[in-house]
């Protein structure tokens, strides 16, 4: 997680570059699992260049198996018939 802050902060410090040629950061995934200074980090590197519009990069950051699984079962239950709430692997794979 260290190196994630430290590279997005050099993005941040040569900005120019990203801005020279339009480039967006969007950082996807929960950041809210990512450590406070990472957050901040990514945080500031997407305000840098919220305004680029030639080209995006997403990075995918914060995907977990255990929080995909739990997001699974957390989408399944809210989905849930009540007349039968048994969930099946097709709920969680949908």
């Amino acid at each position: 997680m260290q190196l994630a802050e430290e590279k997005l902060l050099e993005l941040c410090e040569h900005g120019d570059i990203l801005d020279e040629y339009g480039v967006r950061l969007n950082v996807l995934g929960r950041t809210s699992l990512l450590p406070e200074k990472v957050q901040l980090a990514v945080q500031k590197a997407e305000y840098i260049t919220r305004r680029n519009t030639r080209a995006i990069l997403n990075l995918c950051m914060s995907y977990t198996s255990r929080d995909e699984i739990t997001t699974a079962v957390e989408s399944c239950v809210r989905n849930a018939d009540p007349s039968n709430p048994q969930i099946t692997e097709e709920d969680i794979d949908a």
